[in-house]
């Protein structure tokens, strides 16, 4: 089987102050945050898809194993 890359489904990163990166990006951008970071909602009523922007703590272990800062990760199907 091989897949096939949909869309973006999430862009994380890790900041020195989660409440105040997301607080930044709400008042110079217009993000609306909560406590995840903010959610897009695109596509059709029907076919309706999700990107996720979330901030994380500096000291964050969910992007182990690993030291990368970032994570953007892919939606997809299996064709």
């Amino acid at each position: 089987m091989k897949a096939k890359v949909t869309g973006i489904g999430g862009v994380f990163f890790k900041c020195e102050d989660v409440a105040a990166t997301k607080a930044w990006y709400q008042e110079h951008l217009g993000l609306p945050v909560d406590d995840y970071g903010c959610t897009f909602w695109t596509g059709p009523t029907e076919e309706k898809a999700s990107q996720q922007w979330s901030p994380f703590k500096k000291d964050s272990t969910y992007f182990n194993p690993g030291n990368q800062e970032f994570m953007i990760n892919y939606r997809w199907m299996i064709l």
